[in-house]
């Protein structure tokens, strides 16, 4: 059989009834408990601790969602933690201890409460002064159905930034004290780099949308709906 005929063989005619079917498995609702009181036991070494639904989702690969993947990074006071995603990038928020970490020649400090994001592909190595527990998202899971890699950290429109936790908390303020109707689904603040200016502006990466969310004691939140999956 010559290249033409594998062509012709090669293609495939959905009706409109099958358009649409793609056979995809619904995305459940699920709570990490086992994943959460591993990450909180003292006695959990200095590691990595996935959030994977990839079974229920019909996927190959580790994924939280079928574009995000999250998980916690353990970090023992004195020790350090390295690895390398490949991903657009990754969004660290530090839920206790303190430290720092480095990637593509960039060190940033952190504590708790702290959040801060790096370009992807390139090794991070984070280092603890403190007892650590860090919950860190990526677009791995993207890159893998696409087969994709991303590029370069020096070509990335994703900055090297890090989000402290008094301007997060600055910044919520500003939203409680507003008057008026409630026009938005929430109270809270969203991260992002001047990169994403030339993308999909207001967001972290194209395939993320990173923010902290708050309701007061008695607070009503307004109903709403999304167009993605939430973590």
């Amino acid at each position: 059989m010559n290249a033409a005929d594998t062509a012709e063989t090669n293609a495939l005619y959905v009706t409109p009834e099958g358009a649409f079917d793609r056979g995809l498995p619904p995305i459940p609702a699920h709570r990490f408990d086992a994943e959460r009181e591993r990450a909180l036991d003292p006695a959990t070494p200095t590691g990595i601790i996935l959030l994977d639904l990839s079974a229920a989702l019909n996927i190959d690969w580790p994924a939280t969602t079928p574009e995000l993947l999250a998980r916690y990074l353990v970090i023992r006071p004195g020790e350090r933690l390295s690895h390398r995603f490949q991903a657009t990038g990754e969004m660290h928020y530090v839920l206790k201890g303190a430290g720092r970490s480095t990637s593509g020649g960039v060190t940033l400090e952190w504590r708790a409460g702290d959040g801060f994001c790096f370009p992807g592909g390139a090794e991070t190595v984070h280092q603890a002064d403190e007892d650590t527990l860090i919950v860190s998202t990526t677009d791995e899971p993207h890159h893998r159905h696409f087969r994709t890699q991303p590029v370069p950290a020096s070509e990335s429109f994703l900055l090297p930034a890090v989000f402290r936790q008094d301007r997060i908390d600055a910044a919520l303020g500003l939203v409680h004290v507003r008057e008026g109707p409630v026009k938005t689904a929430g109270k809270y603040v969203t991260f992002s780099t001047g990169g994403m200016d030339r993308t999909v502006r207001g967001t972290l990466m194209p395939t993320m949308l990173a923010s902290i969310n708050t309701l007061e004691a008695g607070g009503v939140q307004k109903a709403h709906i999304h167009n993605a999956v939430a973590i």
